[in-house]
């Protein structure tokens, strides 16, 4: 029997707006996490998220309509996929990396 491994990259959630913690808060209150089904143009109707607990995200990297999703997320992913991440797990424990951009959230 083989084993599928994934590998997870965490990332500090100051990588995320303070607007986009919102709309991915929003999205994962409301609808099912992995993913769902509606306006193809809208970004949220790809992306595969979770809310983990009051820290952060679980994000698949591979989430389709990349393109149509805010451009700090399009960074945060594709640093992840360049890594050879699946997941991200936004964490707000984590320290920021030089790599990205980072947001005030006062």
């Amino acid at each position: 029997m083989s084993l599928e491994v994934s590998m997870m990259l965490h990332l500090s959630t100051a990588h995320v707006p303070p607007a986009l913690a919102e709309d991915l808060d929003r999205h994962v209150e409301i609808l099912h996490p992995l993913g769902r089904i509606g306006d193809p143009a809208q970004w949220q109707s790809h992306i595969v998220a979770e809310r983990w607990a009051e820290y952060g995200w679980f994000i698949w990297v591979r989430s389709s309509g990349r393109d149509l999703m805010p451009r700090p997320l399009q960074d945060c992913l594709a640093f992840a996929d360049g890594v050879g991440a699946t997941w991200i797990q936004f964490d707000r424990d984590c320290e920021p990396i030089d790599q990205l951009p980072t947001y005030d959230w006062s």
